[in-house]
């Protein structure tokens, strides 16, 4: 009512401007919307212009034909086709290592299978090892595509942001994807196939070359129809575990159905039409045939009069004989490839991710800021205050004292204030170019230096900004001093109060915040926090004084609304903003009570009050007696202000200027500007920060042009340059008399037990969390029992009289189906389920927080419960369904070798995944493994 006139609020009737507007007629409004609505349109000319245009209709009949776009793409169908191919071969080449993991693997096995199978004897005792051979030769190229779910989980999220921008239509997107693939695919059958129908003995003789061909053919036409298959999978699939099982389920199925795991005339009459849509039974009967129907195969039958040798041995694996099913099988094999792209495009194009809106829990949040104000409160009462002792001044002066060995902050817990001093510091790392030629200026160098002799220092309660243009080496310098660089060589002198650093005692005494923010998605905010301090805090921190100081870190970088949330993926659309994941970041290290901290650019992709409050955190850590070394990237005014300290550098590793900044900057400009007479000087409101990298050539120029000068080596011959030495020189003597070198009593926080048990409750609430992994997995195994026990009804024991061929295949296919290949679903199951946490554990080991093998242990030991769920639903479906011995030892027997076999597949999957360096390497790796598990586990050839 304070900006009401008074002839408005008499004309409305309202006597007092303090009124209450609950009591106002219209719901509390002075001028009701509506009524505001009606005289804009009526009394304001702004109004009364714009409904005059609009009852002014235009003439269509006067538009250019071009005016409007009338396709929902700019380019035509043809034109997006090309471009679109044209980029995923791109993408396809530029992983050359899964390309070279790939035929590396093709060559390997393709040997193995080779000196195996080698020149089998063309004859009915051998027929068998012939059709092993094949089996598996059209096994090993579908198992090859498995990687094209994770590449395709990998594109997905891109290609929804390029859908919703009408880039091209979902077809398009499908089609490219498949043709890129195709070069891949003949070359790595070609290289399969030259390996293995030569050495295996296939045919040879006149006119071989045709049935050669046509080997590859079908081998090509299998490798191209599984990943379309797989293709389709990952399109489906809402994530990558679900990917991983339904593409398991599907490669089960294909396997079951070949017609060699049971032969044809043993599948129930209610399963025979999966064999005859099975990409996989027609690619294997067109290889079969077309090896058996060759003049290699042609004499006479010892067995049955008037067949030839090759088709009595089809007919003994109820093979069909007739060569019209070789092109029928590879017509089938292209067919149902256009039917599994189509399925693609339809689903990229008519389908979308799901996301969920998370709202935290007002009640649970008030109830927890209760009890964390009760336990601060109780440890308040517990824990004495002491206040921190002076520490060396960030003027650039010399210290007037030394730190004390130890400080408490609010919670009380303790910590060892370090002065850091690194002097010349220098890395090289090996060129990538060494040996790759000259440009005629004679050979590249062996190895390439990104730090040239950085002096400098930090002390405890300052923050000292690292600072320069992009390729600097900000991040590499942070990484250098906290020792995270695992290649190359650091020279130089990296001094710890005084003495020189020992790596597994500094990392104790560090918190890194990277940038980029690697955190678990299943853990909430609290759970993070409290994980971290429990590994980090000493032995000597009860869960109380862990929790109370894990609470006031919440309310320092303002996370407490946000404590209960799932932290979530990156990307995902679950989970925190970017700027609350960048607060978890600097909370997670700040809950370990450093004596120093690192920080790589904590306020990027943050907007100003995100930053704000970021930086009041940096500062106030600071301000408690902590080292803190910030690498930041054009920083508002009031964010450089906040800095004490600045280390300047300029691309190649080089020092432009180290010192005070001072208040408003005054230390860095004068000394800027009495540097190289003429620099222009910094305007009145204009921030210093971009200031200074304009004028050193640290960015591109706006307002300020490039100064021309070597400020690096300004700064060397300068008397800052000097002064910063001599200071680093005392610093370093009067710490190492008052101090000495850090010690810990262990080179982990906390003992192997307890490791193992925060480990396993970090695990066991990430498992339950992610119930597409768990319940994809045992509904894959509800059904994959099923169809076992309904394909192998009633096939589980060998006749005792009259036993054949046929009989023994059965009973031989169920125990090796069961066993391998619900194990190996786990293992590609398990993959992407663990692929992020890799990133995770890679921080964690970095900060000691733990032994590896404690990690090892606990993340084996979390699958124990599923894995016994598994093999409890699976086994006495099967068991008793497919009528084995109805014997108890033999059934327990049965079932313990079951549970050991996933349980080996399992765990194997979560090596594999910390063994190589992608998620796809690791699913060509663990199909390379699981083939050579096939090979030799005594069904495909025998001991």
């Amino acid at each position: 009512l304070a900006y009401a006139s008074d002839a408005l609020l008499k004309e409305r009737g309202i006597a007092s401007r303090d009124a209450d507007l609950a009591s106002l007629p219209n719901g509390g409004w002075v001028v009701p919307l509506a009524e505001m609505a009606a005289r804009f349109w009526t009394e304001t000319d702004a109004g009364r212009a714009m409904q005059a245009k609009l009852d002014n209709r235009f003439d269509r009949a006067q538009s250019h034909p071009a005016a409007l776009v009338t396709t929902p793409y700019a380019l035509t169908p043809l034109q997006a086709l090309a471009v679109v191919t044209q980029r995923q071969v791109l993408l396809v080449l530029k992983d050359p290592v899964l390309i070279k993991g790939r035929l590396l693997q093709v060559c390997v096995i393709g040997l193995i299978l080779g000196g195996l199978f080698y020149d089998q004897s063309h004859d009915l005792a051998g027929a068998r090892s012939f059709f092993g051979a094949l089996f598996l030769s059209v096994m090993f190229m579908a198992m090859g595509s498995m990687p094209q779910l994770a590449i395709t989980m990998t594109s997905k999220p891109v290609w929804y942001k390029m859908r919703d921008a009408r880039f091209y239509p979902g077809w398009v997107h499908a089609v490219a994807t498949a043709i890129a693939q195709i070069p891949v695919a003949a070359i790595d059958t070609a290289a399969w196939s030259l390996v293995t129908y030569f050495m295996w003995g296939l045919y040879r003789g006149p006119g071989g070359g045709s049935y050669f061909f046509t080997y590859y053919l079908i081998l090509l036409a299998v490798n191209i129809n599984c990943g379309a298959l797989f293709r389709a999978i990952a399109h489906i699939a809402p994530d990558g575990v679900s990917a991983n099982s339904y593409g398991g389920v599907a490669l089960l199925v294909l396997i079951v159905m070949s017609g060699f795991t049971i032969v044809r005339g043993s599948i129930p009459d209610w399963w025979i039409w999966a064999y005859y849509i099975s990409p996989f039974a027609w690619a294997l009967r067109a290889v079969v045939i077309n090896e058996f129907t060759s003049p290699g195969w042609d004499t006479p039958s010892p067995e049955v009069p008037g067949q030839t040798l090759g088709e009595t041995a089809l007919l003994t694996f109820d093979f069909f004989t007739e060569r019209k099913w070789i092109w029928g099988g590879v017509g089938f094999l292209f067919g149902t490839t256009l039917a599994f792209t189509a399925v693609s495009a339809l689903v990229l194009q008519y389908t979308s991710p799901k996301t969920v809106a998370r709202v935290a829990d007002e009640e649970a949040i008030a109830e927890a800021r209760k009890e964390a104000a009760a336990r601060r409160a109780a440890q308040r009462a517990r824990d004495t205050e002491m206040t921190p002792v002076a520490n060396p001044a960030a003027d650039g002066k010399a210290a007037a004292g030394v730190p004390a060995v130890s400080v408490t902050v609010s919670s009380g817990l303790p910590f060892t204030p370090v002065t850091l001093v690194f002097r010349e510091l220098r890395y090289f790392v090996p060129n990538p170019a060494e040996g790759a030629g000259g440009d005629g200026k004679g050979a590249p160098p062996a190895r390439l230096e990104l730090l040239k002799g950085i002096t400098g220092f930090a002390v405890p309660g300052t923050l000292t900004a690292l600072m320069g243009g992009s390729g600097a080496g900000k991040t590499t310098l942070m990484d250098c001093i906290a020792g995270r660089k695992t290649v190359g060589e650091i020279t130089g002198d990296i001094l710890v109060n005084g003495h020189p650093k020992d790596q597994a005692t500094w990392s104790r005494v560090v918190g890194y915040c990277e940038q980029m923010d690697i955190h678990t998605p299943a853990q909430t905010v609290v759970e993070a926090l409290q994980f971290s301090a429990r590994l980090r805090l000493p032995s000597e921190v009860d869960d109380e004084r862990v929790k109370a100081y894990v609470e006031e870190v919440m309310d320092t970088v303002d996370l407490t609304p946000l404590m209960y949330d799932l932290v979530g993926a990156p990307g995902s659309g679950l989970g925190l903003s970017v700027e609350a994941r960048k607060r978890l970041t600097i909370g997670v290290e700040l809950v370990a009570n450093p004596s120093v901290v690192f920080m790589d650019e904590p306020t990027s992709g943050l907007d100003a009050r995100a930053a704000s409050i970021v930086m009041t955190a940096v500062r106030n850590v600071a301000r408690n007696g902590r080292t803190v070394m910030v690498t930041i990237h054009q920083p508002s005014i009031e964010i450089f202000e906040s800095f004490d300290m600045l280390l300047l550098i300029q691309r190649g590793g080089r020092t432009t200027y180290f010192g005070p900044l001072g208040a408003n900057s005054c230390h860095l400009i004068t000394y800027l500007t009495s540097a190289v007479p003429g620099t222009p000087p910094v305007t009145p409101g204009y921030n210093p920060a971009t200031w200074m990298l304009e004028v050193t050539g640290g960015s591109m120029a706006t307002l300020v042009q490039a100064v021309d000068a070597d400020w690096p080596a300004l700064y060397a011959a300068s008397q800052q340059a000097r002064d910063t030495a001599e200071h680093a020189d005392a610093l370093v003597e009067q710490c190492a008399a008052a101090c000495k070198p850090l010690s810990l009593p262990s080179q982990y926080a906390q003992p192997f037990s307890v490791q193992w048990r925060v480990l396993l409750k970090k695990f066991w609430s990430a498992y339950w969390r992610n119930p597409g992994y768990n319940f994809v997995r045992i509904a894959m195994t509800f059904c994959a029992s099923w169809i076992y026990a309904a394909v192998y009804w009633d096939q589980g024991q060998v006749p005792k009289e009259n036993a054949n061929i046929t009989a023994v295949q059965a009973v031989m296919g169920i125990m090796y189906a069961s066993t391998n290949f619900l194990g190996m679903t786990n293992l590609m199951s398990v993959m992407p389920m663990v692929a992020y946490e890799r990133v995770v554990f890679y921080r964690e080991r970095a900060a000691s927080m733990y032994n590896p093998f404690a990690y090892g242990i606990a993340l084996a030991v979390v699958e124990v419960p599923y894995l016994l769920f598994q093999t409890i639903i699976f086994m006495p479906i099967v068991y008793w369904m497919v009528g084995f011995e109805p014997s108890a030892d033999k059934f327990f027997y049965y079932l313990l070798m079951f549970f050991e076999s996933i349980a080996f597949y399992n765990i194997f999957g979560q090596f594999i995944v910390y063994l190589t360096p992608t998620q796809g390497i690791a699913q060509v790796v663990g199909g390379g493994f699981n083939f050579l598990f096939n090979i030799f586990n005594g069904f495909v050839i025998t001991y």
